[in-house]
C-alpha cells in the first residue's frame, strides 16, 4: 500500500512543534473515524493507552511496554496543557 505524507502541527500553550510523518490509508481513516466522532484526543490517547496495558491476550508484553511508554510521552503534554487550561479558567472566575 502506498501511503501520503502528512504534516501534523502540535500547538501547545508552551510552544508549537511540526512533525512530517509518513501515514498509511488504515491510519487516515482512524483519524478521520476519531475527529468525527469529537472525541478529546487526550482522552482517546489514554483511554487506548490503558486497553493496551491491560491487553494481555493479543499484545506481548515487552511490545506492550514499548507501546504504552510511547503513548505517554505524547500523553504527558496534552495533560499539562489541559491542567494549565483547567487552572487559569478557574483563577478567572471571581
Amino acid at each position: 500500500m502506498q501511503s501520503e505524507w502528512y504534516e501534523l502541527t502540535y500547538k501547545s500553550t508552551r510552544k508549537e512543534k511540526r512533525y512530517v510523518m509518513d501515514i498509511t490509508p488504515q491510519e487516515e481513516n482512524m483519524i478521520k473515524a476519531l475527529r468525527e466522532a469529537a472525541l478529546p484526543p487526550l482522552f482517546v490517547l489514554i483511554r487506548i493507552r490503558n486497553d493496551i496495558s491491560n491487553d494481555t491476550v493479543n499484545v506481548e508484553v515487552s511490545r506492550r511496554d514499548d507501546v504504552v511508554k510511547a503513548l505517554e510521552k505524547y500523553i504527558g503534554p496534552l495533560w499539562e496543557d489541559f491542567h494549565e487550561g483547567r487552572n487559569s479558567k478557574a483563577e478567572e472566575r471571581p
